[in-house]
């Protein structure tokens, strides 16, 4: 019968007062680390609802990094990933760019002072 219903614990006769609380504090623990893990089995269940994976070979351009649907419509990595996804972007500069952009503007800067000392006769 006892392994029907499940129980927390048992006793068996005669039994003491000393026996009662250390039946009583197994199945109360026993009790709490079953709802413990229904919590967390329901909160990892409600967690796999929310994830989306993309899945298998995704054509992506090499030069512009646009990536090719399953229509042959071609949109941004960031508009794809947030079409199948969860996911949300926010944008930066990684520090190799922002040398490789600031170099570029330097030299910008550089030659159109050149030109202007030359357009002012210096």
């Amino acid at each position: 019968m006892a392994k029907l219903t499940e129980p927390f614990g048992f006793l068996l006769k005669p039994f003491g007062a000393r026996d009662l609380k250390v039946t009583l504090e197994i199945a109360l623990y026993k009790h709490k680390m079953e709802r413990e893990r229904d919590r967390l089995t329901e909160e990892l269940r409600q967690a796999l609802a929310r994830v989306k994976t993309l899945v298998g070979l995704l054509p992506i351009c090499a030069y512009c990094k646009k990536i090719k649907d399953d229509a042959g419509y071609w949109s941004q990595v960031e508009a794809y990933i947030m079409k199948h996804s969860d996911a949300s972007f926010t944008h930066g500069m990684c520090p190799d760019c922002f040398q490789r952009v600031k170099k570029e503007i330097d030299s910008v800067e550089k030659s159109g002072c050149a030109e202007h000392s030359e357009l002012a006769g210096h």
